[in-house]
Parts: structure tokens; C-alpha cells; sequence
């Protein structure tokens, strides 16, 4: 015999920005140029930290992708940390000039912005804007189970929600685990719809299970012994649409 002390669900929509949080985006980033050049400027300043500080790492790093197995392994490997390492002067030369005033980088940010605006769109569907629209699906539902008791103040009407947030995991560890989890449904959500927009549901599902999977097992690790606790995404056939779901039940 168990309690449902609180149970949500909410569904995933892409959200896109209002003007305003489109155009700090673009200006901060545009504004940042001479900020971003100095930092790249004094840990890349020669070829000698190049290779040191970008290529050394990305050839130690990628060789762990190459399968061992394959008869050309030892081959891919040295032509990687060859080529990276041969790569140091174009670095130097465009990147330095892409940060110039006026130049590659400002231009991109501009060009691109509308695309900022339709990718951030996907992200925001889960955790929201909360002076704009209100806390997202993803937010909500960690908080019902973080025992964020703010989270009833925005509750929609497509939206199901019974019981108070509850406290279900550690106390002392709650403040590292809400991002971790929002984290997670973010990544999960935002994938997902992808997957659901271009008809590939079988990638959906493959998303949505894998993400359940991580999310069961951080909660597992850290929720009170007396409760069950669920927080996963899922999707809804007859609404077609992806979803983030909630509960916690105290245990008799």
C-alpha cells in the first residue's frame, strides 16, 4: 500500500524566444570578440602551446575512438596527430584573423542569429523562460520531486499536477542534483523532439529510454528509502507530443 504525495505531467513544446532574449544573445556575443581573442591569444600565443595545449590532447583524446581491431588502427592514429599537429599555422593565421574587428566572427554572429533563435527554441520547450512564460516541464518536475513549492504557480491547463513538492532525495546533495537532473531531461527532451519532428520514433524511443535509464539510476542513488520516486520523459500517442512526468509515493 503506498501514498501519491505529488504527480505531474507536462508536455514538451518548443518555445521561441521573445526579441529581447534573442538580442542580449546576439549583442553579448558580438560584444565579446575582443574578450574572446585576448583568451585564445594568451593560452594559444605560439605554435609551441598549440601543439602543447590543442594537439597533444585532441590526439590522446581521439585515438581512444579508433577500434583497436581495425587493421589500419595504428595508421589513423599517427595520421590524426600528424595532421593536428601540421595544423598549427592555419590556427594561428584564421583564427587569430577571425577575431579581428569586423571580421569572421561578428559576421558569423550576425548571419546566424535567426538560427540561435530556432535551435534555442527546442531547449526551451523543457525548462522555460520564467518571466516570459513560466518555468518549463522539465523544471517542474524536478522541483516536484525537490520540493520546490513554487512550482504550483505555474502549472498551465494542458498540464496534470496532484499533491505538494516533496523533498524526495537527499537534502544535503539536492542542490547538485537538481541542475544534474535538469540537465539530463533537457538533453533528453530536446533530442527527442528532434527525433519526433523528422518521424524517426524509433530514435525517439531509443532517446527517451536511454535518458529514463540515467535518470533512474541518479535517483535510485540518492532518494529517501520510504518513497518511490519517478521522474522520466515519455511519449503521448494521442497527444503527440513528448512528455516529462513526475511522481512520489510514500511507501507504507
Amino acid at each position: 500500500m503506498s501514498t501519491v504525495l505529488v504527480e505531474y505531467k507536462g508536455y514538451i513544446q518548443p518555445v521561441t524566444p521573445p526579441d529581447n532574449v534573442f538580442l542580449k544573445w546576439r549583442d553579448t556575443l558580438y560584444d565579446r570578440r575582443a574578450l574572446i581573442y585576448e583568451r585564445i591569444h594568451t593560452k594559444i600565443p605560439d605554435i609551441t602551446s598549440f601543439i602543447t595545449y590543442l594537439a597533444t590532447p585532441a590526439y590522446e583524446q581521439w585515438k581512444e575512438f579508433v577500434n583497436p581491431y581495425w587493421f589500419k588502427a595504428d595508421v589513423a592514429s599517427l595520421k590524426h596527430a600528424i595532421r593536428v599537429r601540421a595544423g598549427a599555422p592555419r590556427f594561428l593565421q584564421h583564427v587569430y584573423e577571425a577575431f579581428q574587428p569586423g571580421a569572421t566572427f561578428q559576421k558569423r554572429v550576425l548571419e546566424r542569429a535567426d538560427r540561435f533563435r530556432t535551435m534555442v527554441a527546442y531547449p526551451l520547450g523543457n525548462v522555460g523562460i520564467r518571466y516570459y512564460m513560466g518555468w518549463g516541464p522539465g523544471y517542474k518536475a524536478v522541483g516536484c520531486i525537490t520540493g520546490d513549492k513554487r512550482v504550483k504557480q505555474y502549472i498551465t491547463a494542458e498540464e496534470t499536477f496532484t499533491g505538494e513538492p516533496v523533498i524526495a532525495l537527499d537534502p544535503e546533495v539536492i542542490v547538485f542534483l537538481r541542475p544534474t537532473l535538469i540537465a539530463e531531461l533537457t538533453l533528453g527532451a530536446t533530442f527527442a523532439q528532434y527525433a519526433h519532428e523528422i518521424g524517426a520514433t524509433d530514435l525517439r524511443d531509443a532517446i527517451i529510454s536511454e535518458i529514463n535509464d540515467k535518470l533512474s539510476r541518479i535517483i535510485s542513488a540518492h532518494k529517501k528509502p520510504d518513497l518511490n520516486v519517478v521522474l522520466q520523459l515519455g511519449f503521448d500517442p494521442d497527444k503527440n507530443k513528448v512528455y516529462v512526468y513526475a511522481k512520489v509515493e510514500k511507501v507504507a
